[in-house]
């Protein structure tokens, strides 16, 4: 179902259609300039659902082809000028959100919130090209003051009564996946790389308690690759480097040891 009540259609130049309020938005109603409500049941599928190719249905479905070799397209582009004072903290703007509520136990299939994925399937990218599954940072420029400025967010909440979650249960706040499959590799292959591109940064990591603490600082597979948990002896500690950190207001340093055997 569709609601255009607050709107008239538009046909202008460059625009398929332009929705344009008939009247400022105030009140304290939810305001929608288009709703869009589908309560399908229907059990297509194609793929799955986590691949590049897998999908269902839609109640939005953009399915576009760009051949041109200057310029740029997008699918969905949204923007958001403010110019007003928020006083609360539950206030604010979001350009996207995404939500996605279950109540029902599950056996199989996945959840996403958001999924991203950029492929490429012929030809050869050079390395002044890039593809970029997902890109999030915030932007500080002219003469504003960001106080508290995060780039991603991500994390998770618990509050489950429930008494146990079972064996091989896992939360992780982020995780990175690398799958190699290919008979060629890039020059480098890193699961994780932070990357000071200008300027004095503080920490690269930056470990907060705010609750009662990590138990670990990391975990690795006792395997060698890369940790292991003992050797037969290390050779020069301390002489071959170190590494800088910073514990509480004490700068101190983690030497590192010629060779292991």
């Amino acid at each position: 179902m569709i609601y255009l009540s607050d709107y008239i259609p538009a046909v202008r130049y460059g625009c398929v259609i332009d929705l344009v309020p008939l009247s400022p938005v105030v009140g304290t109603e939810e305001w929608n300039g288009l709703t869009i409500m589908t309560t399908p049941v229907s059990t297509y599928k194609s793929g799955n659902i986590t691949y590049s190719s897998g999908r269902g249905s839609s109640a939005i479905k953009l399915d576009n082809t760009f051949a041109g070799t200057s310029g740029a397209l997008m699918n969905i582009f949204s923007r958001i000028t403010t110019t007003g004072i928020f006083t609360d903290s539950a206030d604010g703007c979001i350009g996207i959100k995404s939500v996605v509520f279950n109540s029902a136990a599950l056996t199989g299939g996945s959840l996403y919130g958001g999924q991203y994925i950029v492929k490429q399937t012929a030809g050869t990218v050079l390395a002044s090209a890039s593809l970029i599954g997902l890109e999030s940072w915030f932007y500080e420029t002219n003469d504003s003051i960001i106080r508290t400025g995060i780039g991603l967010n991500a994390g998770w909440h618990n509050d489950s009564t429930a008494a146990a979650h079972g064996a091989g249960s896992v939360h992780r706040g982020i995780q990175i996946f690398c799958d190699n499959g290919g008979t060629s590799a890039a020059a480098e292959s890193t699961g994780l790389c932070i990357w000071n591109m200008a300027g004095t940064i503080d920490n690269a990591i930056n470990v907060v308690n705010s609750g009662s603490g990590f138990t670990n600082f990391a975990k690795f597979t006792d395997d060698g690759a890369p940790a292991q948990s003992t050797a037969s002896s290390v050779s020069a500690i301390g002489t071959h480097g170190w590494i800088k950190v910073l514990v509480g207001t004490a700068t101190r340093y983690i030497g590192l040891s010629n060779t292991v055997t």
